[in-house]
């Protein structure tokens, strides 16, 4: 606990859910049968969504989770405070940036989460509208999130001699694709969302 101004108090609990949404829904219920007030930073859209009937049920907010997708807004989502941007208004930003450097023919690489095929889906008509039909997603190639290979979908993207790439997947699997597009001297334009972080480019480049 720490000391705050006007003698209040600031406990900081942590535990380790293993990315695994059975073991964040337990957690959750232990958590807070332990009185706990706000609980923050969960990533994950099957992880967030064990977690929201028990804070619903709590009236406990969630705190900054670190997916944006749109799956985790709407009804039943109202415990949640989002303090990023939407997947969904990344993704339209970004077509209309890579429009407008009229980036005529672009790749998409994501995964199999359940939300990716409409993000996928809403990128190409942003894309079609910002670039009034000289930019479009000329392909998506979908990885699996357990055992996929980066190497195999990059060389799948590099045989479609794309203007861009856009790597639209998880952390582990977005670092794999971004150093194997550089070690093949890929020369095109490279473009990645906020769950891909910005340590994970320092790094990589």
């Amino acid at each position: 606990a720490k000391q705050l101004a006007g003698a209040h108090t600031l406990e900081v609990v942590t535990l380790d859910d293993g990315f695994d949404p059975a073991k964040v829904k337990s957690n959750t219920d232990q958590i807070l049968q332990q009185g706990v007030v706000v609980l923050a930073s969960t990533p994950g859209i099957p992880h967030v969504k064990s977690m929201l009937p028990a804070l619903n049920a709590a009236k406990t907010p969630l705190l900054a989770p670190g997916s944006g997708s749109l799956m985790l807004h709407g009804p039943g989502t109202e415990p949640i405070f989002h303090v990023k941007a939407s997947f969904g208004a990344e993704i339209d930003q970004m077509a209309t940036q890579l429009s407008t450097m009229r980036m005529r023919k672009i790749v998409i690489i994501t995964d199999d989460a359940p939300d990716r095929e409409s993000l996928v889906q809403r990128f190409g008509e942003q894309l079609a509208k910002a670039g009034q039909g000289e930019s479009r997603l000329h392909k998506t190639i979908v990885i699996a999130q357990q055992g996929g290979k980066p190497q195999d979908a990059v060389a799948q993207a590099l045989a479609e001699q794309a203007d861009a790439v856009y790597v639209m997947t998880i952390p582990g699997l977005a670092g794999g694709m971004l150093k194997e597009l550089r070690a093949k001297s890929y020369t095109g334009y490279l473009a990645a969302w906020s769950v891909a972080g910005y340590g994970l480019a320092a790094r990589t480049f």
